[in-house]
Protein backbone atom coordinates (compact mmCIF):
# COMPACT_ATOMS: atom_id res chain seq x y z
CA UNK A 1 0.00 0.00 0.00
CA UNK A 2 3.02 2.37 0.80
CA UNK A 3 4.72 1.81 -2.08
CA UNK A 4 1.14 2.09 -4.28
CA UNK A 5 0.81 5.56 -2.39
CA UNK A 6 4.64 6.80 -3.15
CA UNK A 7 4.20 5.79 -6.88
CA UNK A 8 1.28 7.58 -7.29
CA UNK A 9 2.91 10.86 -5.80
CA UNK A 10 5.70 10.73 -8.72
CA UNK A 11 3.05 10.14 -10.91
CA UNK A 12 1.17 13.24 -10.01
CA UNK A 13 4.65 15.12 -9.83
CA UNK A 14 5.75 14.40 -13.53
CA UNK A 15 1.61 15.29 -13.94
CA UNK A 16 2.96 19.20 -12.75
CA UNK A 17 5.74 19.16 -15.36
CA UNK A 18 3.43 20.41 -17.59
CA UNK A 19 1.47 23.19 -15.85
CA UNK A 20 4.53 24.97 -15.94
CA UNK A 21 6.10 27.02 -19.32
CA UNK A 22 7.57 23.97 -20.78
CA UNK A 23 4.64 23.24 -22.44
CA UNK A 24 2.76 26.40 -23.93
CA UNK A 25 -0.06 24.39 -25.63
CA UNK A 26 -3.07 24.85 -23.35
CA UNK A 27 -4.88 21.51 -25.00
CA UNK A 28 -2.26 19.43 -23.96
CA UNK A 29 -2.40 21.26 -20.17
CA UNK A 30 -5.94 20.41 -20.31
CA UNK A 31 -5.57 16.80 -21.25
CA UNK A 32 -2.74 16.29 -18.80
CA UNK A 33 -4.97 17.94 -16.12
CA UNK A 34 -7.65 15.55 -16.74
CA UNK A 35 -5.31 12.78 -16.11
CA UNK A 36 -3.74 13.85 -12.75
CA UNK A 37 -7.38 14.14 -12.03
CA UNK A 38 -8.52 10.74 -12.57
CA UNK A 39 -5.18 9.23 -11.71
CA UNK A 40 -5.71 10.69 -8.27
CA UNK A 41 -9.29 10.00 -8.19
CA UNK A 42 -8.24 6.20 -8.96
CA UNK A 43 -5.68 6.32 -5.71
CA UNK A 44 -8.28 8.08 -3.45
CA UNK A 45 -10.31 5.00 -4.80
CA UNK A 46 -8.40 2.39 -3.92
CA UNK A 47 -7.96 3.36 -0.39
CA UNK A 48 -11.16 3.94 0.45
CA UNK A 49 -11.75 0.87 -0.70
CA UNK A 50 -8.86 -0.78 1.60
CA UNK A 51 -9.45 1.12 4.35
CA UNK A 52 -13.04 -0.23 4.03
CA UNK A 53 -12.55 -3.92 3.62
CA UNK A 54 -9.85 -3.73 6.85
CA UNK A 55 -12.71 -1.84 9.12
CA UNK A 56 -14.86 -4.56 7.83
CA UNK A 57 -12.76 -7.35 8.96
CA UNK A 58 -12.30 -5.64 12.11
CA UNK A 59 -15.85 -4.86 12.70
CA UNK A 60 -16.24 -8.77 12.06
CA UNK A 61 -13.79 -10.18 14.93
CA UNK A 62 -14.84 -7.66 16.87
CA UNK A 63 -18.49 -8.63 16.75
CA UNK A 64 -17.08 -12.59 17.06
CA UNK A 65 -15.39 -11.54 20.51
CA UNK A 66 -18.91 -9.65 21.73
CA UNK A 67 -21.09 -12.21 20.73
CA UNK A 68 -18.62 -15.02 22.79
CA UNK A 69 -18.70 -12.94 25.69
CA UNK A 70 -22.49 -11.98 25.97
CA UNK A 71 -22.91 -15.88 25.67
CA UNK A 72 -20.70 -16.41 27.85
CA UNK A 73 -22.28 -14.03 30.66
CA UNK A 74 -25.93 -15.38 29.90
CA UNK A 75 -24.41 -18.83 30.42
CA UNK A 76 -22.86 -17.50 33.60
CA UNK A 77 -25.54 -16.14 34.91
CA UNK A 78 -28.19 -19.18 33.86
CA UNK A 79 -25.54 -21.21 35.83
CA UNK A 80 -25.61 -19.08 38.97
CA UNK A 81 -29.27 -18.95 38.92
CA UNK A 82 -30.03 -22.81 38.63
CA UNK A 83 -26.99 -23.96 40.40
CA UNK A 84 -26.56 -28.01 38.87
CA UNK A 85 -26.79 -30.38 42.17
CA UNK A 86 -24.03 -31.85 43.05
CA UNK A 87 -24.28 -35.12 45.14
CA UNK A 88 -21.17 -36.26 47.51
CA UNK A 89 -20.64 -40.07 47.28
Amino acid sequence: MEIFNELSILVISYHLIAFTDYLSDSDIKEKVGWSALAFTLFNISVNMVIMMHQTYKLLKITYRSLERKIKAFFEDKKQKKHPTEQTNV
